[in-house]
């Protein structure tokens, strides 16, 4: 992993993004539990260390069935040819797969950031998503992958999971970790180190189709989680 710049990259570059709605829930008990939704980013929206618009929301614990979610937008507005993305962030009686951080609702980065996929099923949890069908330049040549996490934790609590991104060619994994309290305000992108930070970027990656695994690794809390808020692909490499 490691960075990358913040610069325009060019009229040539390309950005495929997708944000993790997430839901929080306020209250559990059958037909009582109520689930609170943070609002889906507008297609104008701009946000991510790769600042883009025509974010794709991908809503709820699971895709739909078939083909999961298709078409994707870039950020240009144009469709990524047959690209589609599947995930599953396993739930329990009690855990929906999804929640939000807590950060007070603003249009771009912090609303990216708010929602999350949060795997509790399964020992141990993990978040798996599939990406499938990139077109050109992407399935071509390298591009990088950023993604981007944030649970909501209390003071003191610390998690630590692990990302693994591979494809036919590519297959690194990475362990992050984060410590509570989560602030209520976005603060800004911090590239992850083994103790703290909310990105990881896996640079040079290459193949038509990818899979993003987040799996829980320890907690000092009761609850094992792994969670991802949001993903860019960007093209080229670099860029």
């Amino acid at each position: 992993m490691g960075g990358g710049s913040t610069g325009s990259g060019g009229s040539n570059r390309r950005i495929l993004s997708v944000d993790f709605v997430g839901a929080q829930v306020t209250s559990f008990g059958g037909a009582g539990g109520k689930t609170v939704t943070p609002m889906p980013m507008a297609l104008t929206e701009i946000a991510g260390l790769k600042p883009a618009a025509n974010w794709n929301s991908a809503a709820g614990p699971a895709s739909p069935g078939g083909s999961g979610l298709t078409p994707l937008l870039l950020d240009t507005g144009s469709t990524a040819g047959n690209a589609a993305i599947t995930w599953n962030a396993p739930t329990t009686a009690t855990s929906p797969g999804i929640y939000s951080a807590g950060l007070v609702d603003e249009a771009g980065d912090a609303r990216m950031m708010n929602g999350y996929l949060d795997p509790a099923g399964g020992s141990p949890p993990a978040a798996t998503i599939t990406v499938t069908g990139l077109p050109a330049p992407f399935a071509t040549s390298g591009y990088d992958v950023y993604v981007y996490f944030l649970a909501a934790l209390g003071d003191g609590q610390t998690r630590k999971h692990q990302l693994t991104l591979t494809t036919s060619n590519y297959n690194m994994s990475v362990t992050v970790s984060q410590t509570g309290p989560t602030q209520v305000q976005f603060s800004g992108y911090t590239l992850a180190t083994a103790t703290t930070g909310n990105y990881v970027v896996f640079k040079n990656v290459t193949g038509s189709q990818l899979n993003l695994t987040s799996t829980a690794v320890s907690t000092t809390t009761m609850a094992l989680r792994a969670p991802v808020n949001g993903f860019q692909i960007v093209w080229p490499s670099g860029s």
